[in-house]
C-alpha cells in the first residue's frame, strides 16, 4: 500500500491518478465528479456523468451539495452550503478522512476547485483537482466508465474552519489594508457587460485577477512559474504563506461573482505557492449587491497596488495603507535594441533610451506597458517585450508620480542621471515578462 503524502499538491495529473486508481482503499482516492453546465441550464451535470466518467468517480451536484439555496435579495448566488448537508452529500459519495479525494469536472476546473476549497474548509487534509478535468482524462486515453456508482459511504466528519472565510466586511477591510483579487472576467470588474448581476462594478479597493487567465487553452492551469507572476503583478508575493497571507499587512483576499471563481483563484494560488490560504468572500459580488449602502467602484483600477496605496506610496504619505506597502510593481515597456543591452551588460539594468531626459516607468499595468511597446518600439522590428520588476517603497517615495494615459494610470518619474541608482534598489532581478509579436498593428503571439 502507498503511504499517504502528508503534504499533498493540490493539483494531480492524469497519468497520476490513472496510477493510483489500481490501488486498494485507503490508498486509492475517492473520486467525485462535479460536472456543471454552468448557470441557469436545466441539467446540472448528471447526464453527463452517466454517459462516461472516470471508473469509480461518484457524482456530487454543485447546486444541491456545494452550495446552499440562493435566496435573492438576501445571498449570493452560491452561499456556502450547511455543514450538515455537505457532510451527508460527502459521506454518500464515499469521502472520508483517511482517504484522498480527487476532483473532476469538465469546467475549466470551476466546480472542482468549488469541491476542493470546500473539503478543505470542512478539515479534509488531502485533496487534489485533477488538472484539466475530464478533457484531460480522456486526452491522456482513461479508462471510462458509464453509469451510477453507490460507494461504500463514508465517514467524513465536517469541521468548518479548515480555510478563512470573509464576509462582506471582512473583504472591506482587506481591500483597504492588504489585496483583495477580483476573480471575474475584466469587464465584469471594470463594471461593462454586466449581463448577470443587477450591479455593475467591483468592491472599491480590489485588484482584477480574472479566474481563467489563470488557464491555458487546454484547460490545464499555467506552469507554476507562470502563477507566481501573475499573482507577483497584483501584489501577492509568493511564498509569504500562512492564513490569508501573500500580500500586504491585511493578508489577501478572493471574491468573484458568486463565490464559484474565487475557490478556482484560492487554488491557483496554493498550486503555485502564491498564498497557502487567502480569505473568501464566500458571498461575493452577488451579495456585495444586496445592500445598497455598500459602495460601489467601477472603471480599471491599476493592475497591482491600488491607485490610492500607489499615490500614498509615492508621495510618502503617512497612515496605514503607506506603512504596510513594502514593495511596488513596475512595468516597463522596451524595445528590442534595449532588450540587447540588457542582455550584453549581463547586469539586468536598462540604459536610458536618452540620457538627457528623465525615464518614465508605467506602474502597475501590463496593458499600458504593452501599448507603449507597441506605439513606440515595434514598427521597425515587429517585435516589443514588456518587463515587471518590484522597487522598495519607501525608497521610490522620493520620486514624484503622475497620472498618464487616463486618470487610472500612473508613472513613476526617474531621472536619467539616477537610474544607476535606482537599479540598486529594485528587489530582486528585473524579469522579462512577455515578449510579442505584431502584424498590421495587431498583436498576434505572445510568449511568456
Amino acid at each position: 500500500m502507498r503511504p499517504r503524502d502528508p503534504n499533498p499538491a493540490p493539483l494531480i495529473t492524469a497519468a497520476e491518478l490513472a496510477g493510483l486508481l489500481p490501488l486498494a482503499p485507503p490508498a486509492r482516492p475517492v473520486v467525485l465528479d462535479v460536472r456543471y453546465p454552468g448557470i441557469g441550464l436545466p441539467n446540472d451535470g448528471y447526464d453527463q456523468y452517466l454517459a462516461g466518467h472516470v471508473p469509480g468517480a461518484a457524482y456530487v451536484s454543485l447546486d444541491d451539495a456545494l452550495a446552499a439555496p440562493h435566496v435573492p435579495g438576501v445571498t449570493g448566488r452560491h452561499p456556502l452550503p450547511e455543514a450538515a448537508v455537505l457532510q451527508a452529500a460527502m459521506r454518500a459519495a464515499g469521502v472520508s478522512a483517511a482517504r484522498p479525494v480527487v476532483v473532476y469536472d469538465d469546467w475549466r476546473s470551476i466546480a472542482a476547485a468549488r469541491a476542493w476549497w470546500l473539503l478543505c474548509w470542512a478539515g479534509h487534509d488531502d485533496v487534489r483537482v485533477l488538472d484539466g478535468g475530464w478533457c484531460a482524462w480522456r486526452a491522456g486515453g482513461g479508462d471510462v466508465e458509464t453509469g451510477e456508482v453507490r460507494p461504500e459511504p463514508g465517514d467524513l466528519v465536517v469541521e468548518p474552519g479548515g480555510r478563512a472565510v470573509v464576509d462582506a466586511e471582512g473583504a472591506e477591510r482587506i481591500a483597504a489594508t492588504g489585496v483583495l483579487l477580483d476573480a471575474r472576467p475584466a469587464n465584469r470588474y471594470r463594471g461593462e457587460d454586466e449581463t448577470i448581476d443587477p450591479v455593475a462594478g467591483h468592491i472599491p479597493g480590489a485588484r482584477s485577477l480574472p479566474a481563467l487567465s489563470l488557464m491555458a487553452d487546454d484547460d490545464h492551469f499555467l506552469p507554476a512559474e507562470r502563477l507566481a507572476e501573475r499573482f507577483g503583478t497584483v501584489g501577492v508575493r509568493r511564498g509569504a504563506g500562512g492564513r490569508g497571507g501573500g500580500g500586504r499587512g491585511g493578508g489577501v483576499g478572493i471574491y468573484c461573482g458568486s463565490g464559484l471563481q474565487a475557490c478556482h483563484v484560492a487554488l491557483a494560488a496554493a498550486a503555485c505557492g502564491a498564498a497557502a490560504d487567502p480569505a473568501v468572500y464566500a458571498g461575493s459580488w452577488s451579495e456585495w449587491i444586496t445592500d445598497p449602502t455598500r459602495p460601489v467602484a467601477r472603471g480599471a483600477q491599476p493592475e497591482g497596488e491600488a491607485g490610492g496605496a500607489a499615490i500614498r506610496a509615492a508621495n510618502g504619505a503617512a497612515g496605514e495603507g503607506a506603512s504596510a506597502l513594502e514593495v511596488v510593481t513596475l512595468w516597463r515597456p522596451t524595445g528590442p535594441e534595449e532588450m540587447e543591452l540588457v542582455r550584453a551588460s549581463g547586469l539586468r539594468r536598462w540604459p536610458p533610451r536618452l540620457p538627457e531626459q528623465p525615464i518614465f516607468y508605467p506602474v502597475l499595468n501590463e496593458q499600458y506597458a504593452t501599448k507603449i511597446a507597441r506605439d513606440w518600439n515595434v514598427p521597425a522590428s515587429g517585435v516589443g517585450y514588456v518587463t515587471r520588476f518590484d522597487v522598495e517603497a519607501d525608497y521610490l517615495s522620493q520620486f514624484p508620480v503622475r497620472q498618464a494615459g487616463g486618470r487610472d494610470i500612473l508613472e513613476y518619474w526617474i531621472p536619467a542621471d539616477r537610474l544607476e541608482e535606482f537599479n540598486d534598489h529594485i528587489v530582486g532581478n528585473i524579469v522579462e515578462v512577455a515578449k510579442f509579436e505584431l502584424v498590421d498593428g495587431e498583436v498576434v503571439e505572445r510568449r511568456f
